[in-house]
């Protein structure tokens, strides 16, 4: 005696065909056609594959968001060590108009930092690391 059971658990958790199916558990191809047509089994094949499916577009979607969530965060802390800079630079150059040119630069190249992080939402190349900007010989970042 087949177990029927068994048989429909495969057929409908697999991709295999009902005839290789049948073959397998010596059952007779129109048997067990009248008995899965009988009790619904491409319905249930077809649920459980669209179940499948749903359940990893959700992880698939999970990842992604998770993956943006960590970029925004990423852009976040390199745009407050940026933002660190060109304040730090502006209290101490506040009263002092002995800026360098090579401080000016610097202040000049991190506003234009800032601006492409506001304008793409992209971290620049090279990450926050590269970001510490040296003015007046001293680091920008505390």
């Amino acid at each position: 005696m087949p177990d029927w059971i068994a048989i429909k658990r495969e057929y409908v958790h697999t991709r295999i065909s009902m005839r290789k199916l049948a073959k397998k558990h010596d059952v007779s191809f129109s048997t067990m056609g009248k008995k899965a047509q009988r009790e619904g089994w491409n319905e249930d094949r077809l649920e459980t594959s669209n179940k499948i499916a749903a359940e990893a577009r959700q992880k698939i979607v999970a990842t992604a968001v998770a993956d943006e969530a960590d970029r925004i965060t990423q852009i976040a802390r390199t745009n407050n060590i940026l933002l660190r800079c060109v304040q730090q630079a502006a209290r101490r150059y506040e009263h002092d108009t002995d800026l360098s040119t090579s401080d000016m630069h610097k202040l000049a190249m991190t506003i234009k930092i800032l601006q492409e992080i506001a304008d793409t939402g992209k971290e620049p190349a090279g990450g926050p690391d590269r970001l510490i900007v040296t003015f007046g010989g001293r680091p920008g970042v505390d």
